[in-house]
C-alpha cells in the first residue's frame, strides 16, 4: 500500500508543479509585465540612437540647423536604422524642434516592404514627447492606452552641433486578451489549487497513517 500511496503523492506534486509553471508563464506574458519590459526596451533603443548620433557627429562643427539637407537626412536615417537593427518591434528616429522629423527608421518591420514613413496617427504624440524632452533637456516617457494596445513612447535630447534635436522610439504593447484568456487563467488557477490541496491531504495521510499501518504490520 505504501509504494502506491507514495507514487500517487509524487504524481500529484508533479501535476501541481507543472500547473504552477504554466501559471508563471501566463504571468510572464501578462499586460503589466509586458508593459514594463517594453518601457525598458524603448529606453535602451533611444539611448542607442543617441550613442550612434554622438559617434556620427564626433569632431564635426556644423553651422547649425540650417545645414540640414537631404544628404544629412539620409545619413541620419542610416544612424537610426543601425541603432534599431536589433530592437525587435521598435520604430524611431531623430526629431528637430524647428523642422520636425529629420529621420525615421523601422528596420524590424514585418510588412511586405520597408516602412519609411512616419506613422501619421501617432505624429501628434511623437511631436509632444520630443518637445517635452528638448524643453526639459532630459528623457521623457509617455504611455497612450487604447482598447487593445498601449503605445509606449520615449524621447531623449541629443547633444551635438545641430541644436534642438532629440531621438525618439516607440513600440506597441497588445494588452487585449479577451474573456477566453481570463477564463483559461482562472481555470488553471483553480486546477493548481485543487491539485495542491489534494497533494497536501495525501501528504497528511502518509505522515499520520502510515506509521499506524507499520505498527499494525509489526503486531501481525
Amino acid at each position: 500500500m505504501r509504494p502506491k500511496l507514495y507514487a500517487l503523492w509524487f504524481a500529484l506534486v508533479g501535476s501541481a508543479l507543472v500547473t504552477g509553471l504554466l501559471l508563471y508563464q501566463f504571468y510572464a506574458q501578462s499586460s503589466a509585465v509586458q508593459l514594463a519590459r517594453t518601457q525598458a526596451d524603448v529606453e535602451q533603443a533611444c539611448r542607442s540612437i543617441a550613442e550612434r548620433y554622438a559617434f556620427f557627429t564626433a569632431g564635426w562643427r556644423g553651422p547649425g540647423e540650417a545645414a540640414v539637407d537631404e544628404t544629412l537626412r539620409r545619413d541620419l536615417v542610416a544612424v537610426a536604422t543601425a541603432a534599431l537593427l536589433r530592437s525587435e518591434g521598435i520604430e524611431g528616429g531623430i526629431w528637430s524642434a524647428g523642422s520636425g522629423s529629420l529621420a525615421y527608421a523601422f528596420p524590424t518591420y514585418e510588412g511586405s516592404g520597408p516602412k519609411t514613413d512616419l506613422p501619421p496617427a501617432e505624429e501628434g504624440a511623437i511631436r509632444r514627447i520630443n518637445a517635452d524632452a528638448i524643453a526639459a533637456g532630459a528623457p521623457a516617457l509617455a504611455l497612450r492606452a487604447g482598447a487593445s494596445q498601449t503605445l509606449v513612447l520615449q524621447a531623449c535630447p541629443l547633444a551635438g552641433p545641430i541644436p534642438g534635436l532629440s531621438a525618439w522610439t516607440m513600440e506597441r504593447v497588445f494588452t487585449g486578451r479577451g474573456p477566453a484568456y481570463n477564463q483559461l487563467l482562472l481555470g488553471l488557477g483553480l486546477l493548481a489549487l485543487t491539485v495542491l490541496a489534494a497533494a497536501l491531504f495525501l501528504g497528511h495521510i502518509l505522515v499520520g497513517h502510515v506509521g499506524r499501518l507499520a505498527g499494525l504490520e509489526r503486531a501481525l
